[in-house]
């Protein structure tokens, strides 16, 4: 399985939004990732927008947003 991770922020400067996903090769790796990189863009104010696990195929996919923000302790 794949696991997907997207974070968004705006900066209001630009008036522009951004994202940055990343793609981790087990859950585990991807609850970390997710706490560094909210972490290091804490000064973006960026947010967890989405994350979802799919098979290397491409045929089976699962929103896994709310099991990781629960899992993190984030509020839904």
């Amino acid at each position: 399985m794949l696991y997907h991770a997207t974070f968004t922020w705006h900066n209001y400067t630009e008036s522009k939004d951004y994202f940055r996903t990343v793609t981790r090769n087990s859950y585990e790796d991807l609850l970390e990732s997710v706490e560094e990189y909210l972490h290091s863009y804490e000064p973006r104010n960026a947010e967890l927008e989405t994350c979802a696990c799919e098979s290397y195929d491409g045929e089976e996919y699962e929103d896994i947003t709310n099991k990781v923000k629960v899992e993190l302790g984030y509020e839904l």
